[in-house]
């Protein structure tokens, strides 16, 4: 349309870590969501001999749904670019939600077909408060 005006390009904003700024690795997410926002917490996975596994929960990230959907196309398209060049990652059975997976043979599919799917399948129901009965 005639009237309008092109995108003006983002200027370049300086990045400037905190003094307390931590790195910290993850291999475990916990999603906790709200109509409001997303809390994703971090941890790793500890299997110790003669013990049990556990997962040790260091930091939480809360967002709005705005910016996690622009995470989460940032995280696709790099995700995308390296097995694009080092090869589809699949999934190990039993990581991706049942209502989700269908087939064993989806977890090997690379994530642009993951993607495509996501439009397939119905949307997730919260679940349902467990009512236990004290003993």
């Amino acid at each position: 349309m005639p009237d309008e005006k092109p995108h003006e390009p983002i200027k370049k904003i300086k990045y400037k870590r905190a003094e307390d700024f931590v790195s910290a690795y993850s291999n475990n997410i916990f999603y906790e969501t709200s109509v409001f926002d997303i809390k994703l917490t971090f941890g790793e996975l500890f299997q110790p001999p003669e013990e049990e596994p556990f997962i040790e929960q260091h930091t939480s990230i809360a967002m709005s749904w705005l910016e996690a959907k622009v995470a989460a196309l940032f995280f696709a398209v790099n995700v995308a670019s390296h097995e694009k060049k080092f090869g589809i990652m699949p999934i190990p059975d039993g990581i991706l939600p049942p209502f989700f997976q269908k087939s064993a043979e989806e977890g090997k599919l690379s994530l642009t077909k993951l993607l495509d799917l996501i439009e397939e399948r119905p949307v997730p129901q919260p679940e349902s408060p467990t009512t236990e009965t004290p003993q």
